[in-house]
């Protein structure tokens, strides 16, 4: 297993081990680690796609939660 496969299964136990309110935080370092996978021509197991898609929708509903009304 590649070292990039290594530190994206270490923020995947990391992701999983935070409250689901704010693992939205991880988003930055998932997707960098994906791309860096993809520019290796590394598969992204389907499970990170999804839990990219899902962070990134968090962090979106995160930033409408914080602006006043």
């Amino acid at each position: 297993m590649s070292e990039l496969k290594d530190s994206l299964d270490a923020l995947e136990a990391e992701i999983a081990a935070t409250e689901p309110g704010s693992r939205h935080v991880f988003q930055a370092r998932l997707h960098k680690l994906i791309e860096e996978l993809e520019q290796n021509g590394e598969e992204v197991p389907l499970r990170m796609l999804e839990l990219d898609e899902e962070l990134t929708n968090d962090a979106i509903e995160a930033q409408f939660d914080n602006m006043p009304v």
